[in-house]
């Protein structure tokens, strides 16, 4: 994971190299905000302009992927794999979701149009969580 965080246009910095490493540390999907208070812990002059700086870097060479759930703040995640987010219309949570085997084909040839080549698409659920389920059935 070490080359991830040093990007073909950006020199590695610890700064970044700490963001990406706390970003990729979890599965929760942390916003700018959650970031920037694990990685104070260790860098205590660090701004939260820094850390928008190294996260957007991150994004938009490819070491990480922001997640930008139906108008919610911005989310980060790490993994890179091919899968789709389920996100919590009521605490905002998201988890991951397993993408099917052979769904990017299936998906590219059922929604292609003439003259355009598909690449790949996003896919996001939404819903309640089973902690905010839960909660919702005790309100009842």
């Amino acid at each position: 994971m070490e080359a991830a965080f040093e990007t073909p246009r950006h020199r590695k910095t610890r700064q970044r190299a700490s963001i990406y490493a706390i970003v990729a540390s979890t599965d929760a999907h942390p916003t700018a905000d959650w970031i920037y208070e694990r990685a104070k812990e260790t860098m205590p002059r660090l701004s939260l302009g820094t850390v928008y700086r190294n996260l957007h870097v991150l994004a938009r060479e490819g070491a990480i992927r922001a997640i930008d759930a139906w108008g919610k703040t911005t989310r980060y995640d790490a993994d890179l794999s091919t899968h789709y987010h389920f996100v919590c219309t009521a605490c905002g949570a998201i988890r991951d979701v397993p993408k099917p085997a052979g769904e990017e084909a299936r998906l590219a040839r059922r929604f292609s149009l003439p003259g355009f080549s598909v690449t790949g698409h996003r896919l996001e659920f939404q819903g309640l969580c089973a902690r905010c389920s839960k909660s919702e059935k005790g309100k009842k």
